[in-house]
């Protein structure tokens, strides 16, 4: 929540302090985060938490992606203005397949959405970051992005990007 500036409304939280690091340095202070006032207008704010479920095999991961993937580009969505941000695919099922969807969205629309649009192995924050995980995360979203907004924050999926740092109590 906190790295896309609007207030935490879920159990799980992270303040700017829980972001430093133990020396105390000042180099590492990250910028206030920009806020998006829209990732797809009328349809998607960007202060809004949604879900998309279904079985597998039906195409959610695909939709999300090009959902990103188009407005990370600037790109109209469903017909739909879209505000170029940076996007965020959390992925705990395999970075391979997602990156070679993103891939073929660049193939079809161009490269423009390649820059905006990034994928963050969860496995990998969770092997390395021990019990600052969502710290972790959220730190590697703010650099990433810098001073510019950050649009979608997706979780793929849910129970395997989430579920053991929730149980954990952080």
């Amino acid at each position: 929540a906190e790295a896309i500036g609007w207030g935490a409304r879920e159990s799980v939280s992270c303040s700017l302090d829980d972001l430093e690091d133990d020396d105390g340095s000042e180099e590492d202070e990250l910028p206030e985060p920009v806020k998006a006032d829209f990732v797809v207008e009328g349809y998607m704010p960007s202060d809004c938490i949604w879900d998309i479920v279904g079985e597998s095999g039906t195409y959610k991961s695909f939709y999300t992606l090009g959902m990103m993937y188009l407005s990370a580009a600037g790109y109209r969505f469903a017909g739909a203005d879209t505000q170029r941000c940076h996007h965020f695919y959390i992925d705990g099922e395999g970075g391979a397949a997602t990156r070679t969807r993103i891939d073929a969205l660049a193939a079809k629309y161009g490269e423009e959405g390649k820059d905006y649009v990034h994928v963050i192995d969860m496995g990998e924050i969770l092997a390395t970051h021990g019990d600052k995980k969502i710290p972790a995360l959220i730190r590697r979203m703010r650099e990433t992005a810098g001073d510019e907004p950050i649009g979608m924050v997706a979780f793929d999926t849910l129970n395997q990007t989430l579920a053991l740092t929730i149980a954990e109590g952080r």
